[in-house]
Parts: structure tokens; sequence; C-alpha cells
């Protein structure tokens, strides 16, 4: 039986916290939502019940708590599939888990080097059912409808040619832009938000992109979504009986960290999840509450 997911990406130009809410209702439908160049610093947290992972940013000199650059993702309370962070390849793209794909978003700043986004497209681990979103600031062209090719699309295209990664925006939402934005009073457009895959594409059942071109969200990209139907999800893990949609208990195979990949797993997802635990003991102990707080 195939199972059907709801990927969103989306460049938010910065996220703030009384903000969220006002994008995932535009998302209900969506399994996961990726959000670029969040500039989030480290310890940062949305105010949503949606489970989250992130990869900060970069601290901006002169700027207090402003960051550059990173991604997140919101995991629905209602998304089917276990989804857990992998270790990041490099320090421009978060990656996950999501059932039996792999799912890495990056974001590549413009003023980045041509020699950097091809040692970040290198680093990032290609196993089979993997899905590769983001904004690669890379302008295509033809092939996905765009009116221009820039040095990083021209970079972008033969890397993917070689490793057998389809363009999905090429074929679902051909000359749909994902960027709008105004110059000398000229509106402007680019499609640089992409979605990569080395699934093949008879294994997508019913695949489609839908972009919401007339959304702004208060950034000049547009929320994508990119759903499908696959014979590759997994969805058999056991559902979450906590009754907590905030703290899925999350079960490990301990015998296993002996190995690398799990052990760092294990830690890398431990780091994550307790850093708002260790943020909020540490504002208890600087700040003792009245009454005891709730030990849940």
């Amino acid at each position: 039986m195939s199972e059907s997911i709801s990927v969103g990406l989306w460049n938010a130009n910065g996220i703030g916290s009384t903000l969220i809410s006002d994008v995932l209702q535009h998302c209900s439908s969506f399994s996961l939502l990726f959000i670029t160049e969040t500039w989030l610093l480290s310890s940062s947290r949305l105010p949503t019940n949606w489970s989250q992972f992130h990869l900060y940013g970069t601290p901006v000199p002169g700027a207090r708590n402003r960051g550059s650059g990173g991604v997140s993702c919101l995991v629905s309370p209602s998304c089917p599939f276990p989804v857990y962070q992998l270790p990041s390849p490099n320090a421009h793209t978060l990656s996950l888990k999501v059932g039996s794909l792999r799912i890495h978003c990056l974001y590549v700043s413009p003023s980045l080097s041509s020699d950097v986004f091809s040692s970040v497209l290198s680093s990032i681990p290609l196993h089979s059912n993997t899905i590769i979103c983001g904004d690669f600031n890379a302008r295509l062209g033809d092939v996905v409808g765009d009116s221009a090719v820039n040095t990083r699309g021209r970079l972008l295209l033969p890397w993917c040619d070689s490793h057998s990664f389809d363009i999905l925006n090429a074929s679902l939402s051909h000359g749909v832009p994902t960027w709008l934005g105004f110059r000398d009073n000229r509106e402007l457009s680019s499609i640089i938000d992409l979605f990569l895959t080395n699934i093949p594409l008879p294994d997508l059942e019913s695949p489609s992109i839908s972009v919401a071109s007339d959304l702004s969200l208060g950034s000049d990209h547009r929320l994508l979504c990119l759903s499908f139907s696959s014979f590759v999800l997994d969805s058999s893990a056991p559902p979450d009986s906590s009754g907590s949609s905030c703290h899925p208990r999350r079960l490990w195979n301990l015998s296993r960290l002996h190995e690398p990949e799990p052990r760092r797993l294990y830690s890398s997802t431990f780091a994550s999840l307790s850093a708002p635990l260790l943020a909020q003991l540490a504002d208890h102990v600087a700040s003792p509450p009245a009454l005891p707080p709730d030990i849940d």
C-alpha cells in the first residue's frame, strides 16, 4: 500500500515568532514544512505544537539576537511517518530521515563562492530514496522555465545528470516563479527554490508541486509544496500513544550505539531535543519561580 506525503518549502527571509502561526494556517495539509533563511540562533524555538528541527544560523556582528542563514523543519502532529534528524553533512544543510526517505534541505547564500556551492553538493550523502530541496540561488533557464541561467545553474545541471537526480520543478511546475521582487519599478522573478530527487519518477504516484503565487507571507519567496504517494514511504513504525504530539516518545535500540552512524544520530538528536529543556532549567536556576514548575 502506498502512502502520501506533502513537503512544504519556504524561504522566510527571517522568521519571527509572531509570524509562524500565520504561516502554518496555510500549511494544514502539509506533513512537513522546511523553512530556509530562518535567521534563528542557537537554542531558539518557534511557538508551535509542530515538532521542530533546526540547523541554526550564524550570528551577525553588531546585530543582537539576529543570525544569518539557517534552515528549520516543522513536522505536523498528523504526520504519519517517524522523523529523525541526521548529522548535517555541511554548514548549510539540514538532514532528516522521514520514514524511509532521506530529505536534505539547504540554503546556500548567493554571496558564497562557486567552490563552496560545489562542495555543499558533493558532501550530501546520496542514498536511494533521497530528496534534496531548498533555496539553491541557482538559475536553470529553460530547464525549469526561468528567464536566465547563472553560474550555479551551470554547476547544478551536470551534477544532477551525473547523480541521476530529476529536477521536479521542471516537470511539475515548469515556468512558475518561486521568487518575485521589484527593482526600478519592474517586477522580476526567478525559480531558485527547488525540489530534486533520485527516486525514479515511475515510483512517485500522482506527484505535484503547488506554488502559492498570490501569498507573500512577508517574504519575496513563495510557499511551495511537493505532494506524492509512493511505495518507498514507510509508516510501519508504531504510532505515538503518549497523547502528546509535542513530546513524542522516541525508542532507541541501544545495542546499536557502538555503530558510528546510530551513535552520531543519537547524540545529535539528544542535543537538539534537550536544548529547550536546558534553557528552561537555566532560567529557573537564575530566577527561581515562586511555585515549583510542573515536572512534566
